[in-house]
């Protein structure tokens, strides 16, 4: 993590004469040093051009950013999946014509749920209250739909269990004896309907299934991708650790190491394996569409489950992606982007100067047996931008910048991430591609955004999540949402808005703003005292074994006005940062 000597850096720049001429010049700075000590406030300074008010209103308007999505989506599509912005309707699992985006779609209020645990993060526990109510009585998973594996996974296995473990947590902030654990329930319901899908010879799952009958869906293709078989241990675990059920973790284990066993020597994995075999059917590797979230629930399985074999997994996985899949462009084609900049009027915007092209470089996919010597192609992902936030999780703050900045420069270009681009088409300025020109609002840029400020403090993230969040209030949000950009060149909207919007997205924002005001100002369900203010953590590092816990911060007064200490010395009305993970979801899972 780099750091800011405020001392060390006015002691480079005092020039020092010979004899008493020195004395005006020391005055000067003793003022200097008055003035700057004297004008600290607790917490967080306001960074150049964002003061403390600005902060609060762009926290606060990250918080109804929230509010307008989740209240268009009960109001409009309460009873299905997701929400149609445009249509100011619903979207169900019944009439699917978007292929596999609708994979998601279960017919068990998928936005509901998912959106729960930012209802509590918000503090907001009446309606926290009020939607679990609603899941109680109207959610069921009997239901004779197929569904993705994954997708059910992460979102809704995800989502039952953050809230569970927040309601548990949290009983004093509601009704005295109300919560009885029965979203725990529920989601031993769900992870039990999606077993089958796992009884395969190699432990590696099909990606649909049918909740009711557990059957296979017709002609399923016997191959799946890294993401979807290698992202279901953080639920899966935490769902065994939680009822004492433990063939939840084992399935989603077997699948994770079936992968990993199938590395290249390179320590690279493959993006298609077939299920049946354990063959790759497709060699290209990289960190986005196909393989992200398989390098991130290694770290993270780690650190939920304490599990250090995994943890070492991490690190070679790690290490093989920055060493083989890291592509830097030539002098000129970085100035090509540059000049490609100006066309869409951005070229002189701050953030698409924020790296320079000494640090200039993008993570692109290869062959997985030989790595930088067979690429194929140079195109990014926008699912790929949450790499530099699980850099800062694993204490490579640094190298997380540099790629940020690159990639902040990328969406500087269209004010949006499209989903696909190719960096090197003509010499460097990059090219939009026919089939990837949309973006759906993700959440990952945002989130790494979030990371980065949380590790180094610096205002320039906070600039850019502002940045952020005035594009989407200025090109997304409707009478009945906020809708996803079919073509970022051209702005045009889509009636669609994914669940991870509410869920990762906004979630995110606040956060990043929340975080930045003092102790005493913030208003989500984060611990933030002095002690937590003054000594920042660190991050837990895989070769840290288990130790992933800081002690016990000294208690302060909260919400319910007791500031009391459980039996384990936690605070009790707030969540310290070691207690907890962000699932790939941006669930809040507590660490059993």
């Amino acid at each position: 993590m780099r750091s800011f000597s405020f001392t060390a850096r006015l002691d480079s720049m005092i020039w020092r004469p010979k004899g008493w001429a020195v004395l005006p010049r020391l005055a000067a700075l003793v003022v200097l040093l008055v003035f700057a000590l004297g004008s600290r406030r607790p917490g967080v300074d306001p960074p150049p051009g964002l003061s403390l008010d600005e902060l609060r209103v762009l926290r606060d308007e990250a918080r109804d950013m929230f509010r307008h999505g989740y209240d268009s989506y009960l109001f409009h599509a309460g009873q299905k999946d997701e929400l149609r912005p445009l249509s100011c309707d619903g979207r169900g699992h019944v009439h699917r014509t978007r292929g596999t985006l609708d994979d998601s779609l279960g017919g068990y209020r998928l936005t509901l749920i998912d959106s729960l645990d930012m209802l509590a993060l918000h503090r907001n526990f009446t309606a926290f209250y009020a939607a679990i109510e609603e899941v109680r009585s109207t959610v069921r998973f009997d239901r004779d739909v197929f569904v993705s594996v994954f997708e059910a996974n992460i979102r809704v296995l995800g989502g039952l269990l953050a809230a569970h473990q927040l309601a548990s947590r949290f009983q004093a902030l509601l009704p005295t004896g109300w919560y009885d654990g029965f979203l725990l329930h529920k989601a031993l319901d769900l992870g039990q309907r999606l077993l089958p899908a796992f009884e395969t010879p190699t432990g590696l799952p099909y990606h649909r299934i049918n909740l009711k009958t557990g059957r296979i869906a017709p002609r399923e293709k016997k191959q799946t991708c890294t993401a979807a078989a290698g992202s279901l241990l953080v639920e899966m675990g935490l769902l065994s650790r939680l009822s004492g059920d433990m063939r939840f973790e084992l399935a989603a284990r077997r699948a994770v190491d079936a992968l990993w066993e199938g590395r290249s020597e390179l320590n690279l994995v493959g993006s298609i394996i077939d299920i049946n075999t354990g063959r790759w059917t497709a060699h290209h590797t990289g960190v986005g569409a196909g393989v992200d979230s398989f390098h991130e629930y290694l770290y993270k399985a780690h650190v939920l489950l304490k599990n250090s074999t995994l943890g070492a997994a991490f690190n070679e996985s790690y290490t093989a992606v920055q060493r083989h899949c890291l592509w830097k462009p030539t002098q000129s084609m970085h100035r090509n982007f540059q000049k490609a900049a100006r066309r869409n009027r951005s070229a002189d915007a701050w953030y698409m100067h924020l790296g320079d092209h000494e640090s200039a470089h993008f993570l692109i996919e290869v062959d997985m047996h030989r790595g930088q010597r067979s690429p194929y192609g140079s195109i990014v992902s926008s699912l790929q931008a949450f790499w530099p936030g699980l850099q800062v999780l694993a204490g490579h703050a640094s190298d997380a910048e540099d790629g940020y900045a690159h990639l902040l420069a990328l969406w500087g270009r269209y004010r949006a991430l499209p989903e696909l681009f190719d960096v090197s088409a003509h010499n460097g300025a990059g090219s939009l591609l026919r089939h990837g020109r949309d973006s759906p609002l993700r959440p990952e840029l945002i989130e790494s955004t979030f990371h980065l400020f949380e590790a180094t403090r610096k205002s320039t993230y906070l600039l850019a999540a502002k940045e952020m969040l005035h594009a989407i209030q200025n090109s997304s949000k409707v009478e009945c949402g906020y809708a996803a950009i079919a073509d970022v060149a051209s702005g045009r909207l889509d009636d669609r808005m994914d669940s991870f919007v509410l869920s990762e997205t906004f979630k995110y924002l606040f956060l990043t703003f929340d975080s930045s005001l003092p102790p005493a100002e913030r208003s989500s369900l984060i611990c933030a005292d002095e002690q937590e203010s003054q000594s920042r953590r660190r991050a837990a590092t895989p070769h840290q074994g288990n130790s992933t816990r800081m002690p016990p911060i000294t208690a302060a007064v909260g919400v319910d006005g007791s500031g009391r200490l459980d039996d384990l010395g936690v605070r009790a009305d707030c969540l310290r940062k070691e207690e907890f993970i962000f699932s790939t979801e941006g669930h809040i899972l507590l660490i059993p």
